[in-house]
């Protein structure tokens, strides 16, 4: 029985490690990217390159943010809530940057997303000032 609880262990840090591995090798043909845009003088910021990067992100993390955006139905709190467990920090710069790197649906999406979180800032701006 020791034996095997080892053998689980090993199978477990050895998953862990494939994803970080393939996680690295979504990083670099995302940063070769980006610096190609950079250099080309196309870029955009953010950009959906530049947030998968910064918030190490692996490419399913990225498609389940995509998801999210593509089902956003005007709630953003839900939004939240449904993204939170995949990147809790930094997300609307995440949807910035896909905003910028997206068109279609993804792009109406995401500006929605981007206009309520101002105007949710703008609220709370607003509440917070002395009378």
């Amino acid at each position: 029985m020791y034996i095997s609880n080892e053998l689980q262990q090993i199978k477990c840090d050895l998953q862990k490690m494939q994803a970080e591995i393939d996680k690295l090798k979504f990083h670099r043909s995302t940063l070769v990217t980006w610096i190609g845009h950079i250099i080309e003088g196309d870029k955009t910021s953010p950009s959906i390159y530049e947030a998968s990067i910064l918030f190490d992100l692996s490419k399913q993390e990225l498609r389940q943010i995509m998801e999210c955006i593509n089902h956003y139905d005007g709630n953003l709190e839900l939004f939240k809530t449904r993204v939170s467990p995949i990147c809790d920090e930094g997300i609307f710069f995440i949807v910035e940057g896909i905003q910028n790197s997206c068109s279609g649906q993804l792009f109406v999406n995401a500006q929605k997303i981007l206009a309520d979180y101002e105007l949710q800032k703008q609220g709370k701006q607003e509440n917070e000032k002395p009378n």
